[in-house]
């Protein structure tokens, strides 16, 4: 998410790097709540764990070892 500009958008991937869902939100405080209840309703469907990373966090590296 890039906090300068009018938008946010995330996008949901699984340990694979498959993309499961993008979501796009308007930079104001009430959509941060709509996407955070619109991730955890996904992650519960398909049953994964909740980890968020950010831009240039390299978060991918440590999801690895959880799928071989």
């Amino acid at each position: 998410m890039d906090l300068h500009k009018d938008t946010h958008t995330a996008v949901m991937v699984n340990c694979w790097n498959e993309k499961l869902d993008v979501i796009v939100i308007e930079n104001k405080p009430s959509e941060f709540n709509k996407l955070a209840k619109r991730v955890n309703k996904m992650a519960v469907k398909l049953g994964l764990p909740l980890i968020y990373g950010l831009e240039n966090t390299n978060g991918y590296s440590g999801w690895d070892s959880r799928c071989k």
